[in-house]
């Protein structure tokens, strides 16, 4: 039976994160993407099967694919239409793959002879060729492109290909299939750009060598070496991973994905949820916000936007959730609009569901002003997770406690309890640090520094003492610690051998056995249950009687295996610690 919702405990650790390991990590590029690991194990805390889950801020679909492969109903908003375009392409479900690779042996052949005509051309015959078939003209990028027009963003010959290419795929009757191809032709068009940017400076370009600027520099930005990748060299890499995707989706998905039923998609503002969406219907809501000035989603999209056929309004424009861009959004706006977005979020959320809203922002102002708007409309605060994503920049590591090296989730119910974030300014921030090292040294078993880093930028967030009184460097951190820790040869930081015996001051007797456990095992390796009980009685005593062996066997039953029948060891991580709630 599902807990009630009142009994839904949050999760408040972190999550090791696997997106490349996912179905669908390349089935298209984009932005910014979500590990799709993490989504579904929130996915699953927090909705039964049936139940429905909206993404305000969907992207690509990560959340959608997520609740529609554990068999939830999933409601998506996006201002940009390329990014429903992308969802929708992704969760569709099941695809007929012979109609879909009849398609393309069809646009092979059809197109045989332009491929071998830009292959083999010199110079002067390609620009003598006349293009009779359709591509955009006189389309304006943005502001801080390096290029003028869409059409200035590829060579001729690529021109040649993508414009007969986009031709013959209009020509396809099944509107599902003709979709999937306009799909891949999109993530064609990704990379064979003039914004491609070879990531070696030897050789000729293959795949998987560079990518886009589009992608890395957030604007379109011309690298100083042309590089002409070969659109149907693109095109067949882009069909396969398509149709290896497709695969999986017809088996994770299947019939379960049906059209304003189990999936909806909207073109709309996150500003405006409650006009389309019922009051009170949504059963949970996991989003990934745009933040700050980095990415003007709309701005970016404009290449794809013009091929696809893709219109934006201007009061669409005006709406959308950023700081900057051709609107030039000021700091005020950003949050106006983000705030707005938080009221239609609590709007259309049922009493006592959760919201789970992930953080990533250099400046913690901007933390603190999501809690307040929350809290103005009608949220509680529950409890904020370091998520760690898959790459720590220069940055992250000079100041580990002013930088997000990944990204903070932040969780809020909707409930009619008092607000509980924690206002603690007067809290000195050592001591902050001191306790969150050592309950995660305890939970542990013995913590390495970025283990004890989760633990503490959260605290120091809700402590208001992230940017006041925050360390600055990891040599800072490593001192503070020495002065209350030793850092073990596995280097990782425990109790000094003075203070282990204190710990059941405070804690409950498993908990401390527990500690002992996992440190011990961590050290031996394995061990039998004799070793195993006579090595950390004497730390459990404690002016107490010992506990018993049963508690003892309990506890190792859940931290630990045994593949022989005699000696025990540690189990995997992610087995042990997603139990422990210290």
């Amino acid at each position: 039976m599902r807990e009630q919702p009142s009994e839904i405990k949050p999760i408040d650790r972190a999550i090791p994160p696997h997106k490349a390991q996912q179905w669908h990590f390349k089935i298209h590029p984009y932005f910014t993407k979500q590990a799709s690991n993490v989504v579904r194990a929130y996915i699953d805390r927090f909705l039964k099967k049936g139940d429905t889950v909206l993404d305000p801020f969907c992207g690509t679909g990560v959340t959608a694919i997520e609740s529609l492969s554990s068999k939830r109903k999933t409601i998506n908003v996006d201002l940009a239409p390329l990014a429903i375009f992308l969802t929708k392409q992704t969760c569709i479900a099941p695809v007929d793959l012979k109609s879909f690779q009849k398609s393309f042996d069809k646009l092979k052949g059809t197109l045989s002879e332009t491929i071998k005509f830009v292959r083999e051309a010199s110079d002067r015959k390609v620009e003598e060729y006349e293009i009779k078939e359709w591509y955009p003209r006189n389309v304006r990028l943005p502001s801080n492109s390096d290029f003028a027009l869409v059409e200035d963003l590829f060579d001729k010959r690529q021109l040649i290909v993508l414009s007969k290419l986009l031709k013959e795929i209009e020509k396809i009757k099944d509107p599902v299939i003709k979709d999937l191809m306009k799909f891949v032709f999109s993530g064609t068009i990704a990379r064979a750009n003039l914004t491609y940017n070879l990531s070696t400076t030897r050789g000729e370009a293959r795949l998987g060598d560079g990518g886009s600027s589009v992608f890395a520099q957030y604007r379109y930005w011309k690298p100083k070496r042309k590089v002409v990748l070969d659109v149907w060299d693109r095109f067949e890499y882009r069909f396969e991973c398509v149709r290896k995707a497709k695969e999986a989706s017809n088996k994770l998905i299947g019939d379960f994905y049906k059209e304003e039923d189990t999936f909806k998609a909207y073109i709309e503002s996150a500003t405006n949820l409650s006009e389309f969406i019922k009051e009170k219907s949504i059963d949970y809501i996991y989003t990934d916000p745009p933040y700050g000035a980095h990415i003007a989603y709309l701005d970016l999209t404009t290449m794809w936007d013009a091929w696809l056929g893709f219109k934006i309004k201007e009061e669409d424009r005006k709406l959308e959730v950023i700081e900057g861009g051709d609107q030039k959004h000021t700091k005020e706006d950003y949050l106006n609009l983000l705030n707005q977005s938080i009221v239609e979020m609590y709007k259309v959320l049922k009493k006592d569901a959760w919201l789970s809203l992930v953080f990533q922002h250099k400046e913690a102002w901007l933390w603190y002003a999501i809690k307040d708007a929350a809290k103005d409309a009608g949220f509680e605060y529950v409890n904020t997770v370091t998520q760690p994503t898959h790459t720590t920049s220069i940055h992250k590591k000079k100041n580990p406690l002013k930088v997000l090296g990944g990204q903070l989730i932040i969780n809020f119910k909707k409930s009619k309890s008092l607000y509980s974030g924690i206002e603690t300014e007067a809290l000195p921030a050592m001591k902050v640090i001191l306790n969150a090292a050592e309950r995660e040294i305890i939970r542990t078993g013995g913590a390495t520094l970025e283990e004890i880093m989760q633990s503490v930028v959260p605290e120091l967030f809700e402590a208001k003492l992230i940017d006041k009184f925050a360390l600055k460097t990891a040599g800072d951190i490593s001192e503070l610690l020495t002065k209350e820790f030793d850092l073990g040869i596995d280097d990782r930081w425990h109790l000094k051998k003075e203070n282990e015996n204190r710990i059941g001051h405070y804690l409950p007797t498993r908990d401390k056995i527990r500690y002992y456990l996992i440190s011990f095992l961590r050290r031996e390796k394995k061990a039998d249950f004799d070793t195993i009980v006579t090595s950390i009685l004497p730390f459990l005593i404690n002016e107490h009687q010992p506990p018993p062996k049963k508690d003892i066997l309990d506890v190792l039953k859940k931290i630990a295996v045994s593949r022989n029948g005699r000696l025990w060891e540690l189990k995997r991580p992610e087995e042990i610690f997603t139990q422990i709630t210290i």
